[in-house]
């Protein structure tokens, strides 16, 4: 009898322990997951503005040429 006590008190001890670290490791991945997201999310804005930055200082430069072209 006290056998079998031990027995389920080690499974239900190794279950635990399992189900945390399960548990541990979905949050890992769920945040690894979000600051992956993160990062690309800024590299994306940071591309974007350069973009319009590039824009807006080549706009006097093709105005420049077309008054001279003409």
């Amino acid at each position: 009898m006290i056998c079998e006590n031990k027995s389920t008190s080690s499974d239900n001890l190794y279950e635990t322990i399992k189900s945390l670290l399960w548990e541990a490791r979905a949050k890992s991945n769920f945040s690894t997951n979000f600051y992956t997201v993160q990062a690309y999310w800024n590299l994306g804005r940071m591309i974007v503005l350069e973009q319009k930055v590039t824009r807006m200082l080549a706009l006097p430069l093709v105005v420049v040429l077309c008054i001279s072209y003409f």
